[in-house]
């Protein structure tokens, strides 16, 4: 499993790497993403979504609650333990429509979980995707 997850990361990165441009939006950087993606991992480890809720644009949590939240992520961070650490992170960013997507590889406990969040230009949350 760590492997097939480790080859997809790979693979993402050269995919990303290949099409991203060097062009982020005004103000973000590759540091903050990865800041800001580790602290929504180290948030779901915890179960504090209202924290991550905050970080949405208010069109994209729509219908989003903490019990969602929950039922979607809980039992996978509960499964994994304590969030330890971001062994590879990976950017890539589409300019026409101004968002950037930040992937990380995270290092929990008892094993692995990769989180895809994709932010707008002024860095609010427009998706979590965790796998």
């Amino acid at each position: 499993m760590k492997k097939n997850i480790i080859i997809l990361l790979v693979i993402l990165l050269t995919l990303f790497t290949g099409c991203a441009a060097n062009y982020l939006p005004e103000g973000i950087t590759k540091e903050l993403l990865l800041e800001r993606t580790t602290e929504i991992a180290t948030l779901l480890s915890h179960h504090e979504y209202t924290g991550i809720l905050e970080m949405y644009r208010a069109d994209s949590k729509e219908g989003l609650t903490e019990e969602k939240m929950a039922d979607l992520v809980g039992e996978k961070t509960d499964a994994l333990g304590e969030f330890i650490k971001v062994r590879e992170a990976i950017y890539s960013e589409d300019s026409q429509i101004g968002q950037v997507v930040c992937v990380i590889l995270c290092e929990y406990e008892r094993g692995t979980m990769s989180l895809r969040v994709i932010y707008d230009d002024r860095m609010n949350v427009l998706g979590i995707y965790s796998k």
